[in-house]
């Protein structure tokens, strides 16, 4: 099953195409740069917005489905953030395509807040 999802621009509506089950959170970078998504299908999706909403990158981190997803950028870097049911949320570096650091909690976080002053993950 291929589930999608519409970005809405001043022209035409873009359907977006990747995803194999339900969109849970999407957030642009703070520059507006980037799209993230985060699925049940257990996969973040990156979109440049810039290059039309194509699809960059894919994060097979999670285990089980995701419920929250961020963009943070720090020194012209882009890093993703992103928060699952199987209890994990992990940063994942843009520039190197890797998880560069994960947690494991005692509980599955369904929201995800950063705050810009220092990167603060809440």
């Amino acid at each position: 099953m291929l589930l999608e999802f519409i970005v809405i621009k001043q022209e035409t509506p873009k359907v977006l195409k990747s995803h194999r089950n339900v969109v849970h959170d999407l957030a642009f970078s703070s520059d507006g740069k980037y799209l993230i998504s985060g699925s049940e299908d257990s996969t973040a999706k990156i979109w440049s917005v810039k290059q039309d909403f194509t699809l960059q990158d894919t994060i097979e981190f999670h285990k089980k489905q995701l419920h929250a997803v961020k963009i943070i950028e720090k020194d012209g870097n882009y890093f993703a953030v992103t928060a699952g049911s199987d209890n994990k949320v992990a940063l994942y570096s843009m520039q190197t395509k890797k998880i560069i650091k994960f947690y494991r909690l005692n509980f599955k976080l369904t929201d995800l807040a950063i705050s810009k002053k220092k990167y603060c993950i809440m």
